[in-house]
């Protein structure tokens, strides 16, 4: 996973609000140990094999139960578009980003 996909997978998590640049600054650093500690990862803002292979496996989940026909880990178009599609029909806002507490019973929660 190379930096610009950490951080579109952060952003799409709620992790990450800052700009996808491909540079892992403070902010890229902040999001990745907030992620860490959520995942109860050990939390030192580094984004090596157990944070990859964590984030792999909920971005994985979220796109078999919102129907996407891609499923790899990564968010690319289909899994925002879907994601938007799932905000749409659950009355949230809806703007592609996969918040834990807009997930219902069908959304794995992280």
């Amino acid at each position: 996973m190379n930096n610009f996909e950490i951080q579109r997978n952060l952003q799409y998590l709620g992790f990450y609000y800052g700009a996808i640049d491909g540079k892992i600054g403070w902010q890229t650093r902040s999001a990745i140990k907030s992620f860490q500690k959520s995942m109860e990862l050990t939390v030192d803002g580094i984004f090596g094999e157990r944070s990859t292979k964590k984030m792999i496996e909920v971005i994985k989940a979220i796109q078999k139960a919102i129907g996407c026909t891609l499923i790899d880990g990564i968010v690319g178009y289909e899994t925002i578009e879907k994601t938007k599609q799932y905000q749409m029909r659950n009355n949230l806002q809806i703007d592609g980003i996969a918040r834990n507490q807009d997930q219902s019973q069908d959304i794995p929660k992280w």
